[in-house]
């Protein structure tokens, strides 16, 4: 990045290696919506350091939206601040969740947990872009989002975007969340626990 020399840029097109802060760069997160003109589709570029997510922007064109946010300075929203839901139960939340592209051949499919958390909150939905997913978290729309199998430069971006709104982050067993490995649940914090007793209690094949 041209206005930080020196630090690590890692990106789904260009590779690269994470080397302390290192940039994580997603130029088009939700390819497969934007193939078929669906609007859920974004840029993302988050920078992580040996504490985890530190700031990220994601901008979503067609949606007429921009988040950014960073660790002292908050979360935004098309300018304006924006702070996770109130949602205290998981009965009266709507989550979001996402799916590998290849379902038959991917070991870990999601589908037992999407099917477990479905009967204990109001709704779950599909968004296709995981940037997205956590920037509506950030900002109340969902109460939460877990998926498994992410890349960093997926949810860099989005997930610092979220805890700089009051969000929560860990693995799908509630320890620490290891972007690398992309296993997430991220809330707001009051849905946190339920939310991973069912995920981590439906584990696909692979240990989490």
């Amino acid at each position: 990045m041209r206005e930080t020399p020196g630090v690590a840029v890692v990106g789904e097109e260009g590779g690269g290696s994470p080397s302390g802060v290192t940039w994580y760069v997603d130029p088009l997160d939700g390819t497969m919506n934007f193939v078929h003109g669906h609007p859920c589709f974004g840029v993302s570029i988050g920078a992580v350091d040996e504490d985890g997510p530190l700031c990220g922007v994601v901008v979503a064109p067609a949606l007429g939206l921009e988040w950014w946010g960073s660790r002292d300075g908050g979360a935004f929203r098309n300018g304006a601040p924006c702070r996770v839901s109130d949602a205290e139960k998981l009965a009266e939340s709507l989550l979001a969740t996402g799916f590998p592209p290849d379902r038959s051949k991917h070991p870990e499919s999601n589908l037992p947990a999407f099917n477990e958390v479905m009967q204990h909150v109001q709704g779950v939905r599909r968004c296709g872009s995981a940037a997205i997913d956590c920037c509506f978290v950030a900002d109340g729309t969902y109460d939460g989002y877990w998926e498994r199998a992410l890349h960093a430069w997926d949810i860099a971006a989005g997930t610092a975007i979220a805890l700089a709104a009051g969000g929560h982050l860990t693995a799908l067993d509630g320890g620490p969340a290891e972007l690398a490995r992309g296993y997430i649940v991220l809330t707001n914090g009051r849905i946190h626990d339920e939310l991973v007793g069912l995920v981590s209690g439906t584990r696909a094949t692979s240990a989490v």
